[in-house]
């Protein structure tokens, strides 16, 4: 996944040298990893008969460290506008909260809610790298970045070491 990711970064024409520059110091962090991942996991992407749940729309699969999937599910729950939400997924935000509040103590195993801020405190950078990726994807890398986009980055990627 993230040799994909970085390639989308490099394509993104109207991003910021200096932020290409961070998502690559951080993508160089980023350890490979042989899991599977979804590339697109959210609640929109399941499917159930009620016996069975199903994966649909795996065109992003790929191999990583499970950060990818797990930062879009947690973004897409909290972070994103009720309207966004609604648009996307066809669900309200307290639906796509749920889901997440569901998730997350099962995936994490704990109940405990520190613990689990602290666990996507560490998925913050994913998500600033994925959501810069997925709009150069997107718009074949000539995606606008706005203001507040690029504040989102810089809050949550890791400062340039000095």
């Amino acid at each position: 996944m993230k040799e994909v990711v970085r390639k989308g970064i490099d394509k993104f024409e109207k991003l910021p040298a200096t932020f290409k520059e961070r998502f690559h110091r951080f993508l160089d962090l980023v350890p490979s990893a042989p899991t599977c991942l979804h590339g697109d996991l959210h609640i929109g992407n399941i499917i159930t008969d009620g016996q069975r749940d199903l994966w649909i729309d795996v065109g992003d699969f790929a191999y990583g460290v499970p950060q990818w999937d797990v930062c879009m599910m947690y973004y897409s729950a909290n972070l994103m506008t009720p309207e966004r939400i609604e648009n996307l997924f066809h669900v309200d935000q307290a639906t796509m909260r749920a889901h997440w509040n569901a998730f997350a103590p099962v995936y994490y195993g704990t109940q405990d809610k520190d613990a689990i801020a602290a666990e996507v405190r560490k998925l913050y950078p994913f998500m600033a790298t994925k959501i810069a990726f997925l709009i150069s994807k997107l718009h074949d890398g000539k995606g606008d970045v706005s203001e507040r986009l690029l504040q989102m980055f810089d809050k949550f990627l890791p400062q340039a070491a000095n």
